[in-house]
């Protein structure tokens, strides 16, 4: 049923052995009893020593057709020994299990398999588990259900709960992708709460209450008060995901964290949008994160995420709508290989107040409340560099008295209709600020996250859903949760020691933290109680 190749016509099918090929089975035995000759449909499949010791049969008329369809297994993505995300695989052409030859070397009997895809050579072998087995083969490895909602966490109590092996989410079948996103959004943050706690509502999917309550109370409340979630709860999500019409593989196959956040946020329990953006003075484009799009500048050694977004937002012409709750930053990075730069300051506080419209902003120059902004005036090193560029009716014109920007095109900017008559000159603009609460990171198809469980700059932790391995291949993935202090010392750095430092030399997990960034994600706390 499961032989995933068409047998060459000059192979002999050894005796006594059981092939299934799609419905149909052929049996080779020592008395004479048939005459099959291996063709079916005019297709040779296969060719047998003698002809009158072959029967051709249907598979029903040797396993019952019930059992035939209870054991059949979905599409698989088979991982190398050892598991992992970094395991090759192939949908089309499973390997057998055990086998010890050689590429191009192929034993004859490795492209027959049975009905739970393994091998039929005639010595015992270790069956490999598919992953919808893990429900009954787990065991010890399961975690509980949680009714009662459960907020994070934090400092020493969050710390002594979630650090240690079999700890975190675990991994299985190339689900790091998901196991680090769920981490980073809900191990010791609450701003996207919300989302476990919506009533169902007309317009959405029928799967709707079954999802949010798999997520709520067997993933984010377990994972707040034991700090441990088993696999067999996120194959369950996964396996919810695949329902979505424009959703695939999600049970088997490597993904990226956008593709699960919008399957799930979007298609599934219709979030409302983090972000809104407006381009040009255009109509709000909704969004849940935002992926930087940038040229390199070669001036710049290690940017800061706060400069990559000012830069991705002033080349492109755009500002937040309203300011978020949660800000989701994908790096500029193109696939698990491309990196624009090699290392990037992730910023442990945003500051977004010139990126919002509508919204009073401080003068470059005075600090008095602008009214104008220059795009063009941003890269002049002379004003405030690296920085917007807005500026009060005043300073505005005295900065483009100067020649070389006289040809400038400069803007007004939109402020609320409603601004107080006070006097800005005093400082009494207000910021809008978020802070830095996860990284998820890439590293050759392997994701993995940061989280930070507390206020002080060496709280961080480090999360790795397939850290460790009990057994061999049918064995289980170890999550494993990390203190990593050390990550506070080099967020202390400039950037210029940051840029002298050999990546090779910084030590522990910050390496990856600097160097491997995929997702910076942000969260506004004033904010998050008006969402």
């Amino acid at each position: 049923c499961y032989a995933s190749q068409r047998i060459k016509n000059t192979e002999k099918l050894p005796t006594e052995k059981i092939t299934f090929l799609q419905n149909i089975k052929g049996k080779s035995v020592d008395n004479p009893i048939g005459n099959w000759d291996g063709r079916y449909n005019g297709i040779q499949l296969c060719s047998f020593a003698s002809v009158e010791s072959t029967l051709l049969l249907h598979i029903n008329d040797v396993i019952p057709e019930t059992v035939s369809q209870d054991r059949r297994p979905p599409k698989l993505a088979y991982t190398a020994r050892g598991g992992g995300d970094k395991g090759v695989f192939n949908h089309s052409k499973p390997k057998a299990t055990g086998s010890t030859s050689e590429p191009g070397n192929r034993n004859r009997s490795e492209v027959f398999y049975t009905l739970n895809g393994s091998s039929v050579d005639s010595q015992p072998q270790a069956k490999t588990k598919p992953p919808w087995y893990i429900d009954e083969a787990f065991g010890g490895y399961l975690s509980e259900v949680v009714e009662e909602n459960t907020p994070p966490k934090m400092e020493k109590e969050g710390l002594e709960t979630m650090i240690g092996k079999k700890k975190g989410i675990q991994g299985h079948y190339n689900s790091c992708y998901l196991d680090s996103t769920l981490f980073c959004l809900f191990s010791f943050s609450s701003v996207l709460d919300t989302v476990l706690l919506r009533p169902k509502e007309k317009n959405d999917v029928e799967y709707y209450s079954e999802t949010q309550e798999l997520l709520r109370t067997e993933i984010v409340n377990p994972l707040r008060i034991y700090g441990y979630v088993c696999a067999t709860k996120i194959m369950k999500l996964r396996k919810i995901l695949e329902k979505v019409e424009a959703a695939s593989g999600f049970t088997s196959e490597e993904k990226d964290p956008e593709e699960f956040l919008n399957i799930l946020f979007h298609h599934i329990l219709r979030v409302e949008p983090l972000l809104k953006i407006r381009s040009a003075g255009q109509k709000v484009q909704d969004c849940y994160f935002y992926q930087i799009f940038m040229d390199k500048n070669e001036k710049v050694g290690v940017p800061t995420i706060q400069q990559l977004l000012e830069w991705s937002f002033i080349n492109s012409n755009l500002k937040f709508a309203e300011a978020p709750s949660c800000l989701i930053i994908q790096m500029p990075r193109f696939g698990k290989d491309f990196k624009m730069f090699n290392k990037i300051f992730p910023s442990l506080e945003l500051n977004i107040t010139d990126l919002l419209e509508d919204t009073p902003r401080q003068c470059r120059i005075c600090g008095g409340l602008a009214m104008y902004e220059c795009r063009e005036c941003y890269e002049d090193t002379d004003i405030s560099a690296g920085k917007i560029k807005q500026f009060c009716k005043t300073c505005n014109t005295q900065v483009h008295l100067h020649p070389r920007r006289q040809s400038h095109k400069f803007n007004p900017l939109s402020l609320p209709k409603d601004l107080p008559d006070w006097d800005w000159r005093h400082g009494c603009i207000p910021y809008q600020k978020m802070e830095l609460f996860a990284v998820l990171c890439i590293e050759t198809s392997h994701y993995v996250a940061f989280v930070k469980y507390g206020r002080d700059d060496s709280a961080w932790l480090f999360f790795d859903s397939m850290a460790d391995r009990d057994g061999g291949q049918n064995g289980f993935n170890i999550p494993q949760v990390t203190p990593c202090p050390e990550v506070g010392e080099y967020l202390k750095m400039s950037v210029e020691e940051l840029h002298s430092l050999d990546s090779r030399k910084i030590q522990g997990c910050a390496r990856r933290l600097l160097c491997d960034a995929y997702m910076c994600m942000y969260q506004s706390p004033t904010m998050s109680l008006y969402k």
